[in-house]
């Protein structure tokens, strides 16, 4: 096999522009207020906010003009989304379309509801709004503009608006419960009488909501009681439709989920997580999100069964605190849409949600959120630099070589810093690190600053204090620093970009989509000419810079690999006469492309042209993967583990039979019991093990170089430690070379005996 490399590049990330990394790690304040901004860009002059700009409708149908769509359910959750960047501008934006959603609150509706509100239709050129006299459901809808109230307030410390409006947004959130029954369910509306899982646990928040502004902002404590009984009478509800037979909840009353059914059974799993209607570590929640993830593995890379990016999936997984998942999303939401221009099927709410996801991750992994914070001037507003608030700011004296320095509490691993800039930026800074806050070594020395967004990879070191010494002010003003962060940054899964996308060929298009569903047991093959022709289309303009032909025995000597914007204009990225089959590997300069097409020159063989899979790839321009760290998942919850089968449960009981050990994955039944990891490149594995009664013939791991296609690791285990009571701990590792390209290992515990009798500990994956 001969090896293929086009302009290989091997960047040291010592002084890295946000551009040049946004592929391996997130910048997620960059998303917090470029998509706040973008969403406030929906508002019209009279405060409603649209669906889209980059999608219209004709209203009315047919014959109408052309239109934006004004959804209040979208907006309502597109503007809570929004609030986490509580910007003046964008505070004033959240006002606009409460005033609007109270100007248009129906009294009655055409079902005889008070505070409903209708779709409505906004004229492209001369933005008149026309009322459709519908709407998609009443239970959502006041009770999502509850909730959106709620975190208005808490942001913006405006009460007054709500109080002077207080019964407008109790017939609202009236509105919304007008069709719960006698089981604690709401109909979707009355002339729609399903009681949809979604509907319901967002009726559950919302009346929570209202309860807190009753409480707390309203000042009537008699309603706040009433609809905190309506909160329970729903949660009740919500518990009738767990279904216990197949361990997930109905998509609707009485009506099962399939988690083959994409929309809505499986998207309806995670409401409950990022509503707060359970807890997200309860074993519900983690068996919920575990089973979305097996069943639906690809919603990361934006590849589900339909066209929308699902941000909800991503916000349920930043409230389950998968970083690793979310970072996946992030990293491909912002360059399918935000980079893009927002095409459509990206929205209003999809920006909301993706905000949420954001910010979640973002305070959740920044090591320097909210830390003790001092400063060698102005240290009362020092604190403003590491609130996680965007719209405030510290400002040093005037004088160079000021600086700013955050106590960590104890000594952590970073590498890797993320400053906002203001008006006056350092062009000459350092980041020193150290022990005692006293004697300070140098982790990193920019010399030259440039403002805006600095986003530093530096060696790893493990420190309590960190300090930004500005050496060198850009201006005569004082240096001023909106935010920055610290982060213990890993390297990310390089993502392929062609996984589920839609391919075309020259040839046996029913065939096509085989070679990018990432089952090596599937395949597209061409008719038996030369020059025939495969392409795939990444859905929007991509940075690109690795191919993978995964070739079956009937490859091509000649071909050329071609990338485009426009599917009109090509450019030739790699071409090759001597190819021999197998995997062959193409890296080339970063490049920017919606279509790559593989033009198949000269067939190997009598046969046409064939392979297994077509993947795509940016690699952020190193030319490979960047060098990984060990995983080490050691059971304490689900988010170190890619997936896991539903029998699999983290047990806790009896640690004095697994020498005090408390985190540990085992069954709940004796059927076979699965735990898949996900790690690029996996060479090796070594698992802590306890087996009841020493039987350890049971327990095998499986390699996988896309999570579809498996195959027996050859494995061997350390001499038997008796523990207590008829128990044994060992410790399994590989004996032979994994193959090349593993990517996913599959842990599986098959024993019949007893669902408890050989239990997970702890795993390291190198």
């Amino acid at each position: 096999m001969f090896k293929k490399t086009i302009a290989f590049v091997m960047v040291l990330l010592l002084s890295v522009s946000a551009s040049s990394i946004s592929f391996a790690h997130v910048d997620y304040s960059g998303i917090i207020e470029s998509e706040s901004n973008w969403v406030a860009g929906l508002q019209q002059p009279s405060g409603a906010i649209v669906v889209s700009k980059t999608n219209t409708f004709l209203w009315p149908p047919v014959t109408g003009a052309t239109s934006y769509k004004i959804e209040p359910y979208f907006a309502n959750l597109a503007v809570i989304g929004m609030l986490e960047n509580p910007s003046a501008a964008n505070i004033l934006v959240a006002k606009n379309w409460i005033n609007w959603y109270f100007n248009h609150l129906n009294q009655p509706d055409y079902n005889g509801i008070n505070g409903s509100v209708y779709v409505y239709y906004a004229n492209a050129s001369t933005g008149v709004e026309t009322s459709s006299g519908g709407y998609d459901s009443t239970d959502s809808y006041g009770t999502t503009f509850a909730t959106m109230l709620k975190k208005y307030v808490e942001v913006s410390g405006d009460s007054t608006l709500l109080i002077n409006n207080k019964a407008k947004i109790e017939m609202a959130v009236d509105g919304s419960i007008a069709t719960l029954q006698t089981d604690g369910l709401t109909y979707s509306k009355p002339d729609y009488q399903i009681k949809f899982l979604m509907d319901n646990v967002e009726v559950n928040e919302g009346l929570a909501s209202m309860a807190w502004l009753e409480n707390n902002v309203l000042g009537d404590s008699t309603k706040g009681t009433y609809y905190s009984g309506k909160k329970s009478s729903n949660t009740t509800g919500i518990e009738s439709l767990w279904n216990t037979g197949n361990n997930n909840y109905n998509s609707s009353a009485g009506q099962p989920s399939n988690w083959g059914v994409f929309y809505a059974d499986a998207t309806a799993q995670v409401f409950p997580i990022w509503t707060g209607v359970i807890l997200p570590t309860s074993a519900r929640a983690i068996s919920l999100y575990g089973s979305l993830n097996s069943n639906y593995p690809g919603w990361p890379n934006l590849s589900t069964p339909d066209a929308f990016p699902w941000a909800i999936l991503a916000y349920s997984g930043s409230v389950m605190e998968d970083s690793t998942r979310v970072n996946t999303f992030l990293t491909n939401i912002r360059e399918s849409y935000i980079t893009t221009g927002h095409p459509w099927p990206y929205y209003a709410m999809e920006a909301g949600f993706t905000i949420r996801a954001a910010k979640k991750i973002r305070d959740k992994d920044n090591l320097a959120l909210s830390q003790s914070i001092t400063a060698s001037s102005s240290s009362g507003t020092a604190a403003n630099a590491n609130n996680g608030n965007l719209n405030d700011s510290w400002t040093g004296a005037t004088t160079n070589n000021e600086w700013i320095q955050t106590n960590l509490g104890t000594s952590k691993t970073l590498n890797r810093l993320v400053i906002k800039w203001g008006a006056t930026y350092a062009t000459q800074y350092k980041i020193q690190v150290s022990d005692d806050g006293t004697t300070y070594t140098d982790a990193y020395t920019e010399t030259a600053g440039n403002g805006g967004t600095d986003d530093i990879l530096f060696s790893a070191v493990t420190k309590k204090y960190v300090k930004l010494l500005f050496t060198t002010k850009s201006a005569a003003g004082g240096v001023n620093l909106k935010e920055f962060e610290l982060y213990n940054a890993t390297a990310e899964v390089p993502i392929n970009l062609a996984l589920n996308r839609t391919a075309t060929a020259s040839s046996f298009p029913a065939d096509v989509q085989k070679s990018v569903d990432g089952n090596l047991g599937t395949r597209w093959g061409s008719a038996s000419l030369n020059n025939e022709w495969y392409q795939v289309d990444l859905g929007a303009a991509k940075t690109i810079d690795k191919v993978v032909v995964n070739w079956e025995a009937a490859y091509d000597t000649a071909y050329t690999i071609q990338t485009s914007t426009d599917n009109i204009n090509f450019t030739s990225q790699f071409s090759t006469t001597i190819g021999d089959g197998g995997i062959d590997t193409i890296t080339f300069s970063p490049t920017s492309a919606r279509y790559v097409k593989i033009l198949l020159t000269t067939r190997a063989t009598g046969y046409g042209s064939s392979f297994w899979e077509l993947e795509v790839y940016n690699t952020g321009g190193s030319g490979g993967t960047p060098p990984a760290t060990p995983l080490v998942d050691p059971l304490s919850d689900w988010t170190k583990a890619y997936s896991h089968s539903t029998n699999m449960q983290l047990d806790s009981t009896s640690p004095t039979y697994f020498e005090g050990d408390t985190s540990r994955a085992s069954r709940n039944n004796t059927s076979a019991g699965t735990i898949v990891y996900n790690k690029t490149g996996l060479t090796s594995f070594s698992a802590k093990i306890y087996e009841f009664g020493a039987d350890l013939t049971k327990v095998k791991f499986y390699s996988s170089p896309n999570g579809t296609t498996w195959t027996l690791i050859n494995s061997t285990h350390d001499a038997l430690v008796a523990t207590q009571s008829n128990w044994y701990r060992t410790n399994f590792t590989n004996t032979g070379t994994i193959p090349a390209g593993t990517n996913y290992l599959k842990v599986e515990l098959s024993s019949t005996f007893a669902p408890y009798d050989t239990e997970l500990s702890e795993i390291t994956i190198n």
